[in-house]
Order: C-alpha cells, then sequence, then structure tokens
C-alpha cells in the first residue's frame, strides 16, 4: 500500500511538472512572438552631405514627426518635399502621416551651426522642439527669429499640427548651452533639460541660473 501510494504521489508530481512545464513554453512562446514586431514601412531622408534624422514622436492621429540637422545643400523628403540649406548645419522638422507620406517639411535656419535635438507632441496636435543654435540670428517661419546671445544659445519652439511656427524662445548665455530634451504632459506644461558652460543661464519671467563649475545641467518647465 505505502509503495503504491508513493508511485502514485511520483506520478502526480511528474505530470503536474510536465503541466506546468507546457504552460510556461506556451506563455514564453507566445511572449516571444509578441515581442517580435514587423517592420511596416519605412523612408529616407536623403542629401548628398552629412545629414541626421535625431528624435521622434507621434500624435494621437498616428502622424509621426521627425527633427534632425543637414548640411547638404537640399535635404529631400518623400512626395515631393524639399528643403535649401542656408548656411553650415541647418535643423529641420517633418511631419508623416500613418503611412510615411511626408505632408510637410520646415527648416529652422541661420548662417551657422543650428541644430535639433529632442521633439514632443501635446494633446492638441501641436509639436515641441528644441535643440541649440550659433547663427547670430535663426530663422522660423512665419515670422519669427531669435538673436544669439554668445556661443551656443539653446532654443525651445512651438509647431502647430500644419507647421506653422506659434512662437519660439531662446534660453540666453555668453556660452556653450545647448537643450538636450523635451517633454510634455496631459496638462500642456513642457519640460526643458539640457546643460550651460556659461556663467549665467537666462530664462524669460526672469528666471536665471548660475553655473557651479565647468557645465551644469537645468531643467525648465514652461506652461
Amino acid at each position: 500500500m505505502k509503495k503504491n501510494y508513493l508511485q502514485n504521489a511520483k506520478r502526480f508530481v511528474r505530470n503536474s511538472l510536465s503541466f506546468f512545464s507546457f504552460i510556461l513554453l506556451f506563455f514564453t512562446t507566445m511572449q516571444t512572438y509578441a515581442q517580435n514586431p514587423q517592420c511596416q514601412w519605412t523612408e529616407k531622408i536623403v542629401g548628398a552631405g552629412f545629414d541626421y534624422a535625431v528624435s521622434t514622436s507621434t500624435d494621437n492621429n498616428g502622424n509621426v514627426y521627425v527633427a534632425g540637422d543637414f548640411d547638404s545643400p537640399t535635404l529631400t523628403f518623400n512626395n515631393g518635399i524639399t528643403l535649401a540649406n542656408s548656411g553650415v548645419d541647418d535643423a529641420y522638422l517633418a511631419k508623416y502621416n500613418s503611412d510615411g507620406v511626408c505632408q510637410w517639411a520646415e527648416k529652422i535656419a541661420g548662417k551657422g551651426f543650428d541644430h535639433a535635438r529632442s521633439i514632443s507632441t501635446d494633446a492638441n496636435g501641436n509639436v515641441y522642439v528644441v535643440g541649440y543654435f550659433q547663427s547670430d540670428t535663426l530663422i522660423f517661419n512665419n515670422g519669427i527669429t531669435l538673436s544669439n546671445s554668445g556661443s551656443y544659445d539653446p532654443f525651445i519652439a512651438r509647431y502647430n499640427n500644419d507647421g506653422i511656427c506659434q512662437w519660439a524662445e531662446k534660453i540666453a548665455g555668453t556660452g556653450r548651452d545647448e537643450a538636450s530634451s523635451i517633454s510634455t504632459d496631459a496638462n500642456g506644461n513642457v519640460y526643458v533639460v539640457g546643460y550651460f558652460q556659461s556663467y549665467t543661464l537666462i530664462f524669460n519671467n526672469g528666471i536665471s541660473l548660475a553655473n557651479s563649475g565647468d557645465l551644469d545641467g537645468y531643467i525648465a518647465k514652461y506652461n
């Protein structure tokens, strides 16, 4: 009797382990398939020089935004859209629909080295871009410009979903200062991070930061 009991117990444990092994294998296999995404489309942004895409974001309608910079004389997107370089390096912002067709592209232009570094969208379909510029004057569309205060100044700009610049602000200093990332929240606030070399970094609204060493990081919130 005791021997039969032990044999039955062993058989139960063995069958249970086999069952749980099957369940584990099943979910592991399903997870493997779930983690194997398939590319839907890809598009290149074409030029003869050094041209970069550095950041992307999406909106609630499935549109895709991309930002970067280019030194090619002409930057070519699909759908017959092109941008002409205005200096050394120009920043750009472009919108694609969910099928990968470019809807519009806008440059952020000057005569010097001007770079976009990060973008983010909000619930209203606006797109925000940050970067830094070395040009004496940085030109957006819609008649908006920024003047440089030193070496490299960070900038933040907002565009609507038609690619029209709504406003642009610089973060001013006399040294090399950059904005590297941007994020938005559900309440429409905008957060910017970067670093600064200037002795004093000046934001709008009378806010400033004093440098404590060689390079200091910063975070700023805009409404």
